[in-house]
């Protein structure tokens, strides 16, 4: 019975992405939908307004560096989930789809140190879009 077991979960650890998904669009969703779980808490909540202001006042000077940069800008919408460690570390960011200035933006914000998070790997998400 064990074996079988490891071997079931070996085999579902192993499962592609959902049809349709590539691995990066499906490690994204999960992520936003842990994202999206974290919003729904009232700790959560505060976290968003506190992590929005601080994102309006540091997405500015490095959009601005992003557009100046990246030749031929694509100022296509996309998302970004990225997860926060307790002292305000990015563990890890995920840009959908994967823009040249998402990307940017993504490294970027990678070197910054955020508000300290409700817990521990939590994972945020941000909305981006410009003006064509």
């Amino acid at each position: 019975m064990i074996c079988a077991t490891a071997y079931f979960l070996l085999a579902w650890a192993a499962a592609p992405p959902e049809a349709g998904q590539t691995t990066a669009e499906a490690r994204f969703s999960e992520a936003l939908a842990q994202a999206k779980s974290n919003l729904q808490t009232s700790e959560g909540h505060t976290y968003d307004q506190v992590l929005s202001a601080f994102l309006r006042e540091q997405d500015a000077a490095i959009l601005t560096a992003c557009f100046k940069s990246v030749p031929a800008p694509d100022k296509g919408p996309f998302e970004l989930v990225f997860r926060v460690e307790l002292r305000g570390g990015v563990l890890d960011a995920l840009v959908w789809p994967e823009t040249n200035i998402g990307l940017c933006l993504r490294a970027g914000l990678a070197a910054k140190t955020f508000p300290a998070p409700p817990r521990d790997s939590y994972w945020a998400h941000q909305r981006m879009s410009f003006g064509r």
